[in-house]
């Protein structure tokens, strides 16, 4: 299922500051170069949700953290995968 998000400056500004916030801290730095494996940050009207897959249980809540510390965020909803955890 595609949705495209309405056009919000205030939405891509916000995606912008929450990619630095998550990219900049050291832990997670190493997400931002490869581009097979980006998180991904959906932005919708202040709402940001994360996807994507990481390597540990710890930088998926490193970065719903980083992302929950930005200004003007109002609720983070983080749907990262962790690599080879057993799903239940």
């Amino acid at each position: 299922e595609i949705k495209v998000l309405p056009v919000s400056t205030f939405d891509d500004e916000l995606r912008i500051k929450v990619a630095r916030a998550i990219y900049a801290h050291p832990a997670l730095q190493r997400y931002a170069i490869d581009p097979q494996s980006p998180i991904r940050i959906v932005v919708n009207n202040g709402h940001v949700k994360l996807e994507g897959v990481v390597d540990s249980a710890m930088d998926k809540q490193i970065a719903g953290v980083q992302a929950s510390s930005v200004p003007g965020v109002f609720s983070v909803e983080n749907d990262l995968v962790v690599a080879n955890e057993k799903t239940k």
